[in-house]
């Protein structure tokens, strides 16, 4: 799993007893609760993806972070490659989790707590943190940045023990498009989600 918190970063398993009450909070909780399920529930990695993509969909705002990932390169797009973008990174997240969330004996203890929640209705940013308990090893700190979009929150940045995803993905995408262009950028990340996917599907 530690490929994965250095990626993508987890959420959390609320049990803290305002959770609920927190809007914010309630989006990274149905995103968990979705991931913690995969440790319950032996399925395959086909059966996880199926399951997981709704809700991958609904807790991120892919939108806003497919533009803060190509930071200025984001306006040379057009509607066809920004389309494109978005579908990878989506792909990127939902293979991520499905890979990492399958049920394994040694992750059926892992569990989340949450920290603190930090949002409002007439706020356009929130912010949850929480820290992971894993079945062994040290806790994991996880912040999360959201924002409203039409209403609802959406995840848009995960910091996990003070590692940005998006910084991280961001530089290692400038370096992809210096090399290689937007094009070549699409091209090699849509073959590593292949990768991926073939990877998970074979996985026990």
């Amino acid at each position: 799993m530690s490929r994965f918190i250095a990626v993508l970063g987890l959420a959390l398993l609320p049990v803290w007893a305002g959770a609920a009450s927190s809007p914010a909070a309630a989006v990274v909780d149905g995103l968990q609760t979705a991931l913690i399920a995969g440790l319950r529930m032996p399925q395959s990695c086909a059966a996880r993806r199926q399951r997981l993509e709704p809700v991958v969909g609904k807790a991120f705002d892919f939108d806003l972070i497919a533009q803060k990932l190509l930071r200025r390169h984001w306006k040379d797009l057009d509607d066809a490659q920004r389309a494109r973008f978005r579908a990878v990174i989506a792909d990127t997240a939902i293979t991520t989790y499905a890979s990492e969330f399958a049920s394994t004996a040694a992750d059926k203890t892992t569990h989340f707590e949450m920290l603190s929640s930090d949002d409002d209705d007439d706020a356009a940013a929130g912010r949850v943190s929480a820290r992971l308990l894993p079945a062994s090893g040290d806790p994991v700190s996880f912040d999360y940045t959201l924002r409203q979009n039409g209403g609802d929150w959406k995840i848009v940045n995960v910091v996990a023990q003070g590692v940005s995803d998006l910084a991280v993905r961001s530089a290692q995408y400038e370096a992809l498009i210096t090399r290689s262009g937007i094009d070549g950028l699409l091209t090699e990340l849509e073959y590593r989600n292949q990768q991926a996917r073939a990877a998970c599907g074979t996985a026990p």
